[in-house]
């Protein structure tokens, strides 16, 4: 397997994703929430999103090892969110959360 091996892992790249994005986890977020959150600004990417939230409850609140088709899925998922082909969407979240909450 090619990548993160564990969810966990794929998940904490998510997080400084959203950060990076202008939306960090919130101590007070569930992954679910932070993840609904993520979804809502990034629509188009909320497949993926999802996946790898899914991935990382089962992996980590379900206390199991993942199957490799569900790890490939995650891989894949987060190979999809950083694609380049979506930085415009990032620039332009982070460009207009900037504006909603001047400093």
């Amino acid at each position: 397997m090619i990548g993160y091996p564990r969810a966990a892992q794929i998940y904490a790249s998510l997080c400084h994703w959203g950060r990076y994005s202008g939306f960090p986890h919130l101590a007070s977020e569930t992954p679910r929430e932070y993840g609904l959150r993520l979804r809502n600004r990034f629509p188009s990417l909320g497949r993926e999103i999802q996946v790898i939230i899914e991935a990382f409850n089962h992996e980590v609140y379900g206390e199991i090892t993942l199957p490799d088709q569900q790890m490939v899925s995650a891989q894949f998922a987060w190979r999809r969110l950083r694609s380049p082909a979506h930085w415009p969407s990032r620039l332009k979240a982070w460009l207009f959360r900037q504006e909603d909450n001047p400093l």
